[in-house]
């Protein structure tokens, strides 16, 4: 897996069927633990983008809250495979897999 971040866009790209929680922990972005390169503070993410592999691949953005509030909107992008994906209580954009038997839950604003 690797996490990056680009101005105030973070983006996490999963490999062999990741699962993904991106928390804030410490006033800092974290995705499964990772720290994104460059780090950068939660308060100012404007975008975060998920993007999943062939693989089943587990998504939860449900911890991603009042720390982020410059969030304007979470894309994920499951990839291939049966994934299970959590939405958060901030706009959130899911869109197809290739084939696989996906679960989504979004959250209020979703």
């Amino acid at each position: 897996m690797t996490v990056t971040s680009s101005g105030t866009t973070v983006t996490v790209t999963t490999t062999a069927g990741s699962s993904v929680a991106v928390t804030c922990n410490g006033g800092q972005v974290r995705a499964q633990g990772i720290a994104p390169t460059p780090p950068i503070a939660c308060a100012t993410v404007t975008a975060i983008n998920i993007n999943g592999d062939a693989g089943n691949n587990f998504v939860d953005v449900g911890a991603v809250g009042t720390a982020f509030g410059a969030l304007a909107n979470i894309r994920i992008a499951p990839g291939g495979g049966s994934n299970l994906v959590f939405g958060s209580p901030k706009r959130d954009t899911v869109t197809g897999s290739n084939g696989g038997q996906d679960q989504v839950w979004l959250d209020a604003e979703g």
